[in-house]
């Protein structure tokens, strides 16, 4: 659905992505992101995964609804999984961005 959306509207500068991505090659070619929620970790480590698959290297998170980064760089997916894995549960939620190549 997003290639035949491309198609007539033109190539996104992004994509949100609410579950992991099945596709088999990005949609885009530049930024990405998903959203986590504390409760749903594994979730999260799954779209982390999909992404890094897909071609995908550096990674930040903004917390909440801040939209500010708070790593201060792109970092690997084996980093941004231990800090997804040790933000404590009251963070509730956030969304992670991330960037195609070898970022860190």
């Amino acid at each position: 659905m997003l290639a035949q959306a491309a198609g007539l509207l033109g190539k996104p500068a992004g994509t949100r992505v609410r579950e992991p991505v099945v596709a088999t090659k990005p949609p885009v070619d530049d930024l990405q992101m998903f959203e986590f929620i504390t409760i749903g970790r594994p979730v999260a480590l799954r779209c982390l995964n999909r992404l890094t698959a897909l071609g995908f290297g550096g990674f930040d998170l903004a917390l909440g609804d801040t939209k500010t980064l708070t790593l201060g760089g792109w970092v690997d997916a084996t980093e941004m999984a231990t800090h997804l894995l040790t933000l404590p549960h009251e963070t509730n939620s956030g969304d992670v961005y991330c960037v195609p190549g070898d970022q860190p």
